[in-house]
């Protein structure tokens, strides 16, 4: 099986969007001709690895650098991280679902009881990083890469985001490096979070409440639904 996937050449808005066998042996190759640091923003497997590849080139024909470089912006990024984890799901469940239909709707009262996680480094941690999918639309794949300081730069930033941003800023963000910080099993933060690793927090956090295999597919369903939600300020 092969490897959808996409890199991004680190202090440029340039993107390539590829296919492989190996990830990694790929990511060697392109660094060694390289005259940009790389960094792997996001891959998946696909039976349909070629098909996607050359769906997202045509879509973003107008936005073509050279070859299969491409520059993007947020949006653009967003969009096509959503379409490797949507080749990522179909490969875990062995099901294509349509690109527009999670496997459940969550409700306004679902997103605030995720929303109101408890006032300690982890739960700062997890209510900011659902407010980034659930109020801005962020895509999972992107959540791992933003920096501390570039939300401001975003524009206006939802309210509850911001509550929960400035909760997180004050205790526990790093003043540099990556904005979510990752967290060991008693709590104590450590690192930096990964796309996997946000992907399996979300799924307890939605055992929490009674979801079972909440994804991030759901939670992005969900902003599209409702746009954000203000609920923070409530509890």
């Amino acid at each position: 099986m092969k490897y959808v996937y996409l890199v991004r050449a680190i202090g440029t808005d340039y993107y390539k969007i590829g296919s492989t066998r190996s990830v990694g042996s790929r990511m060697d190759q392109l660094r060694n001709t390289s005259p940009f640091d790389l960094a792997l923003i996001d891959s998946a497997p696909s039976e349909r690895a070629q098909h996607l590849e050359r769906s997202l080139h045509n879509q973003l024909a107008h936005h073509r650098h050279h070859g299969e470089w491409f520059k993007l912006d947020t949006e653009l990024v967003q969009r096509v991280v959503g379409t490797i984890r949507d080749a990522e799901e179909e490969a875990v469940n062995g099901v294509e679902l349509p690109p527009d239909i999670p496997r459940r709707l969550i409700t306004t009262q679902d997103i605030a009881r995720l929303k109101h996680q408890p006032d300690t480094p982890q739960g700062r941690r997890d209510a900011l990083m659902l407010c980034l999918m659930l109020d801005m639309g962020i895509q999972i794949g992107v959540l791992p890469h933003i920096v501390s300081g570039e939300l401001e730069q975003m524009g206006t930033i939802p309210a509850d985001t911001r509550i929960a941003l400035e909760a997180y800023q004050e205790h526990d963000g790093l003043p540099f490096g990556r904005l979510l910080r990752g967290s060991r099993k008693n709590g104590e933060l450590w690192g930096y979070m990964s796309t996997r690793a946000i992907a399996e927090r979300i799924a307890i956090l939605g055992d929490d409440i009674g979801i079972d295999r909440l994804s991030s597919r759901d939670l992005l369903h969900a902003y599209k639904t409702y746009g954000p939600v203000h609920c923070l300020q409530e509890f």
